[in-house]
């Protein structure tokens, strides 16, 4: 039996891969791999534009409402539930679906994650003697990208990422994100196909696919879609969920279930703003969108640097047409 290939589907948020991947699934017989760092949240639906239920009913999805948000969850977590997922549904003769979502999750699927140097035995018994929110302080001052991440509590990781930069003289955050493309076939994405020839150089050799917008489509979509969350109209985008963002933020405060990682969540952490009386609603919502369509700018910059994708044109198409062409590039699977 042939090994199926795992396809991955890229594309900034609000792109609507969500509705592509299950488009697919359905066509192929795959399944799901959401590859969304926010979207393993139970509870967490409207901020996190989750798929809805009825989605998930048509192709099993996998990695979404997996923990609490009062828990972290890191791409070392994803990555290791990947690599037992994958070799899993392929030995069923089902392709994996993998969506993102998180590209950072993408890049430690086909590159792997870094490992980082040995412990270092004498360093990690100095800071046994450490309080942990000294421990804290003195990661954010080399490394406050891990230090915002890390939980002032979680004694292990801070260590592990001061240790990190005591050995290397780079934050364990830069190290995560260095980007080491394939040695073979490399080069910027753009509209046209890449060789199908070299996407063996990532790790499952995986059959890509892009969601390319303009700025203008992709920003028009995030405005939509964030008014929605906020001030839903009945003629706005079609949603399961009843809440606002503003109500089921609400409801996660009340119930104590946001942990230092859940309450840094994009259009969480406004709503939370504007609840504490800091902001107005107005606001809030003005702020999400900004910082939405920021996140989408890294995440196209991140896309660019992916080799062997074949790009989809999405403005001025119907959602059909993009499907049916993402589908006939999944004839020579």
């Amino acid at each position: 039996m042939v090994t199926p290939r795992p396809i991955v589907v890229l594309g900034p948020t609000a792109a609507g891969k969500s509705e592509l991947a299950v488009a697919i699934g359905e066509h192929i017989g795959g399944q799901i791999i959401s590859a969304d760092s926010m979207q393993v949240y139970r509870h967490m639906n409207v901020g996190t534009a989750k798929p809805s239920v009825q989605l998930r009913r048509k192709v099993t999805h996998h990695l979404i409402d997996v923990i609490e948000p009062v828990q972290c969850f890191t791409v070392a977590d994803w990555h290791h539930q990947t690599q037992m997922l994958i070799p899993d549904l392929q030995g069923r003769g089902i392709h994996p679906i993998v969506v993102g979502g998180t590209n950072l999750y993408i890049k430690a699927m086909l590159e792997g994650l870094f490992e980082g140097p040995p412990a270092n035995p004498q360093l990690r018994a100095e800071l046994a003697e450490v309080h942990c929110s000294t421990l804290h302080q003195r990661l954010a001052k080399v490394d406050p990208t891990s230090a915002q991440r890390i939980d002032s509590n979680d004694r292990r990781r801070m260590v592990r990422a001061i240790e990190v930069y005591q050995a290397t003289g780079k934050p364990l955050s830069q190290w995560q994100t260095q980007w080491n493309p394939p040695q073979q076939g490399t080069g910027r994405a753009n509209s046209q196909s890449n060789s199908q020839d070299n996407a063996s150089t990532y790790r499952h050799n995986p059959f890509i696919i892009g969601l390319q917008w303009s700025v203008e489509g992709i920003n028009r979509r995030i405005n939509e879609r964030a008014k929605q969350m906020f001030f839903p109209e009945p003629d706005g985008i079609e949603t399961e969920y009843k809440e606002t963002l503003i109500d089921e933020t609400r409801h996660l405060l009340n119930a104590d279930l946001l942990g230092p990682q859940s309450r840094q969540a994009l259009g969480y952490k406004q709503v939370i703003e504007y609840l504490e009386g800091r902001s107005t609603a107005q606001q809030a919502f003005e702020r999400t969108k900004i910082m939405t369509r920021r996140m989408a700018k890294m995440q196209r910059t991140w896309m660019r640097r992916f080799a062997n994708v074949h790009w989809l044109p999405c403005d001025d198409r119907d959602t059909s047409k993009i499907t049916d062409e993402a589908i006939s590039t999944l004839r020579s699977l």
